[in-house]
């Protein structure tokens, strides 16, 4: 939704949450956010990151980061590794997520 509208009250019936940059939330709703996809056990992910993993430049994108990257590598082929690899990148950046 735009404009920073509520997330749907039914989370558990969808796969994935593709959120926008939050530009117009401030840090303590967005944090709301994940924690509501996490309580719902919904992956939630940033519409700029699902575009870079679509377009093959996630790694890149990710060299600030070299354990992650190294999670991002070419050696990945099949789908299982894909969602293995992009669940522990989740789990990293929501072990980052601290709400105070």
């Amino acid at each position: 939704k735009a404009g920073g509208g509520p997330l749907p009250e039914n989370l558990k019936e969808y796969k994935l949450i593709v959120h926008c940059g939050a530009c117009m939330l401030n840090r303590k709703e967005m944090l709301s956010r994940i924690m509501q996809a996490r309580r719902a056990k919904v992956p939630i992910v940033n519409y700029g990151v699902l575009l870079a993993h679509m377009h093959g430049i996630l790694r890149r994108a990710l060299s600030p980061f070299p354990h992650l990257q190294a999670l991002v590598s070419s050696e990945y082929k099949s789908y299982e590794k894909k969602a293995e690899i992009l669940k522990c990148i989740r789990n990293f950046l929501y072990q980052r997520v601290q709400i105070s």
